[in-house]
């Protein structure tokens, strides 16, 4: 049998009502940069804009709320944690937006290129 210590007991402070609140907006943004790194995988690029948008809004919001915040040790490590996956996701999103960028630039390279082949056999057969 367990015994409780008053601490156990007691509603947890404000202060801990806000850390455990701040966690859950991280845990937020977290489902938010997984919605996004679904959508970088599936290519949906307008939707990944959009969703993007709210993102940074977002993560300004919870940004400014972490730094007004004093929290127990083991609130701050389940944060690292959901900060590290946060990292992760982005750098994956970040990763699959370059390589549309490349796809993007050779698009335009070629269709640059048939522009200037057609003015050329415009031009020869004038």
């Amino acid at each position: 049998m367990q015994l409780l210590q008053a601490s156990d007991a007691m509603p947890p402070d404000s202060r801990q009502l806000v850390s455990l609140d701040l966690n859950e907006r991280y845990r937020s943004l977290l489902a938010r940069t997984d919605v996004m790194l679904s959508l970088a995988r599936e290519q949906c690029w307008d939707a990944l804009v959009d969703e993007g948008v709210g993102y940074l809004i977002q993560l300004e919001a919870v940004m400014e709320a972490d730094t007004a915040t004093e929290e127990a040790f083991a609130v701050r490590l389940e944060r690292r944690e959901l900060v590290a996956k946060i990292i992760a996701n982005d750098a994956e999103i970040r990763n699959h937006l370059r390589l549309r960028r490349e796809e993007l630039r050779g698009l335009m390279r070629h269709t640059d290129a048939s522009k200037r082949a057609g003015i050329a056999y415009q031009r020869f057969q004038e």
